[in-house]
């Protein structure tokens, strides 16, 4: 899982969050454990690094996203790629569109989004349980996005262990 949030390991504010709907935590799917995801997670545990983008700084008002935001958009011009409403943000509408077309429910798109429905009876939904997050984001695909070129072997195999567990 992902764990938005914005202290640290022993309760310090190290970084903001834009809305207190964006604390919260993310299955990691599928796709990502087959290409090596936590192999990645555990090579920086060794390092004593402590998030995940440990080399972004945070900006005056505390985001770690905008030097990201920046380079993607200086990325995009100079492969020709930028278009008008195409921009690092453009990841959250289309992963909103994804879920939607993978059938997930309302309220599990803005538990995985970081959204707030804005309506009084939102706040009686409380927090999606872990294992209905990781059912959910398990269905999310992106139709003709092969990305089995970049799958490893080991990787793979702990997505299996990890599926018989969360099946057994």
């Amino acid at each position: 899982m992902f764990h938005v949030r914005e202290e640290d390991d022993e309760g310090n504010i190290t970084k903001q969050t834009k809305t207190e709907q964006s604390i919260r935590f993310i299955p990691i799917h599928p796709e990502l454990i087959k290409m090596g995801f936590m192999d990645y997670v555990d090579s920086l545990r060794k390092q004593k690094k402590r998030r995940l983008c440990y080399d972004l700084r945070q900006n005056k008002e505390g985001y770690y996203s905008a030097q990201f935001s920046k380079w993607f958009a200086d990325f995009l011009d100079n492969i020709g790629a930028k278009k008008n409403k195409t921009s690092f943000h453009s990841f959250r509408h289309n992963f909103r569109t994804a879920m939607a077309n993978a059938g997930l429910s309302y309220d599990a798109i803005t538990s995985l989004g970081g959204w707030s429905s804005g309506t009084v009876e939102s706040g009686y939904l409380g927090d999606m349980e872990a294992q209905n997050l990781y059912n959910q984001i398990q269905k999310i695909q992106y139709p003709g996005l092969d990305l089995s070129h970049l799958y490893t072997e080991k990787a793979t195999d702990g997505q299996n262990s990890l599926q018989n567990q969360a099946t057994g």
